[in-house]
């Protein structure tokens, strides 16, 4: 059996993770910006966890299977247009100040 997960992102401050192989089309909504979001992603090696930015000037990277975030980045200085893995401990994010941010999670514990 194949499962297929679809994200969303919405100006509701909500993340819809969404299993087309169940007929209910939200499974879980992770919320936790208090902006639009403006980009999801997943992490590279891995089925449960993803990435999301905001309006709201972070970065939360969730575990699908929980509804609060593993961790929340903060420091941008406009809000987050997009976010994308570098590699399986480093995102890059572009912002509205024109800037493109690297953060490197190495020291946040992250097991799938």
């Amino acid at each position: 059996m194949m499962l297929i997960i679809v994200l969303s992102s919405s100006k509701s401050h909500t993340t819809t993770n969404s299993d087309t192989s169940n007929e209910s089309l939200a499974v879980r909504s992770l919320t936790s910006h208090r902006h639009w979001i403006s980009g999801v992603a997943w992490r590279p090696g891995t089925e449960h966890q993803l990435v999301s930015c905001s309006h709201d000037k972070t970065i939360k990277l969730w575990d699908v299977r929980s509804d609060i975030p593993l961790h929340s980045v903060e420091g941008a200085a406009d809000k987050l247009l997009a976010v994308l893995w570098l590699d399986s401990n480093r995102l890059a994010a572009g912002g509205a100040d024109k800037q493109v941010h690297v953060f490197d999670l190495k020291p946040i514990e992250l097991v799938d």
